[in-house]
C-alpha cells in the first residue's frame, strides 16, 4: 500500500430527490457516496478521455482563462488526472497478485 491512498467515505444526503424513480422507491432524499477503492480507476478514466475530448477542441477553456486561469494549467490537471488513473492501476495490480499468491496457497 502506498501511505497517500486513505481509507475513508464521503457521503451526501439531501433533502430532495434529483432523480425521479417513479412508484420504484418513494423518497423525499438523495444520497451519493463517494468510496477510496480501486473501483473508481474506470470513473477518472472516463473523466480524463472526456476532458482531453474538450480540451482538444478547446471547449470553454475561453472562459477559465477569463477568470484568471492560465493556459498551462489546462495540460497540468490532465498529467494529474493521468497519474491518479496509473497510480489506481498499478494498486489493482498489487492487489490482483496478492490475490492470485493466496489462492496458489490454499
Amino acid at each position: 500500500m502506498v501511505d497517500w491512498l486513505q481509507s475513508n467515505l464521503k457521503i451526501g444526503i439531501t433533502h430532495k430527490a434529483t432523480v425521479d424513480y417513479g412508484d420504484l422507491v418513494a423518497s423525499d432524499r438523495a444520497a451519493c457516496l463517494l468510496a477510496n477503492t480501486t473501483a473508481v480507476r474506470g470513473v477518472w478514466s472516463r473523466l480524463l478521455r472526456k476532458y482531453d475530448v474538450m480540451y482538444a477542441s478547446r471547449a470553454f477553456v475561453h472562459w477559465f482563462v477569463g477568470v484568471g486561469m492560465e493556459k498551462n494549467e489546462f495540460a497540468c490537471a490532465s498529467y494529474e488526472l493521468e497519474t491518479l488513473v496509473k497510480d489506481y492501476q498499478d494498486l489493482e495490480e498489487i492487489e490482483d497478485s496478492a490475490d492470485s499468491e493466496d489462492s496458489d496457497e490454499c
